[in-house]
């Protein structure tokens, strides 16, 4: 084998490590807010509307729902005549005024690729959190208040979290929330690769077959 050969199979390594390397994905996961708007997510797997809970107010919510935890939410009937209807969970453990649990959270049971719900608050700032095995994915901050229809918060777009932790400035850092919208299962890319790009495995064939090509060569006139 010439040197020439020999030269012509190193580049092709290296052009082939150098294709491998740039199909190496160490981006994070991500996620679209949904920042006070008039509705949530497009076409929800699931809808919580918590009409169905007939435990009085204060109870503590955290498992009724499949494939959904709730952490430091409690039954509640409070309504302001838009979003918020019904029954709904709170993070007052107690009277309102008194006895607010910040951060409370929302924990799925699979990784999923949205999730919304409608959210009052007395008028601050809260904090929205979305996490992934405990690692945040996403966060955003939101001006909250007591009034308006345009009180939906969440996340979308995702290539998945498992959680959503809320915390919440005000003058009394309460809050209320209604309609969980629960979006389907989240698909994502195996963390560290990325399917090699068509051009590359058709440049990679290529230059093995012209390598074949010199070997027979090679060998035809030794």
């Amino acid at each position: 084998m010439n040197s020439i050969v020999r030269s012509t199979i190193v580049a092709q390594i290296g052009a082939t490590i150098a294709i491998a390397a740039s199909s190496v994905d160490v981006a994070p996961a991500h996620a679209l807010a949904i920042n006070g708007a008039s509705s949530g997510i497009s076409n929800p797997a699931q809808t919580i509307d918590f009409n169905d809970l007939t435990v009085g107010d204060r109870t503590v919510i955290t498992n009724r729902y499949p494939g959904v935890t709730f952490s430091n939410l409690f039954a509640s009937t409070y309504s302001n005549g838009s979003n918020i209807t019904g029954r709904n969970l709170t993070n007052f453990s107690s009277g309102l005024g008194s006895g607010a649990r910040n951060p409370f959270s929302i924990r799925f049971s699979t990784p999923r690729s949205g999730a919304a719900f409608a959210m009052v608050t007395v008028t601050g700032t809260a904090t929205f959190t979305a996490l992934l095995n405990g690692v945040a994915v996403e966060t955003f901050n939101a001006n909250t208040g007591f009034f308006g229809s345009n009180n939906f918060y969440g996340f979308t777009g995702s290539s998945g979290f498992d959680e959503i932790q809320v915390s919440i400035a005000s003058s009394d850092n309460g809050g209320v929330i209604d309609t969980l919208q629960i979006g389907a299962a989240a698909t994502p890319v195996p963390f560290g690769f990325t399917p090699l790009p068509g051009l590359a495995v058709s440049g990679l064939l290529s230059g093995i077959h012209r390598l074949r090509k010199q070997f027979a060569k090679e060998r035809a006139e030794a």
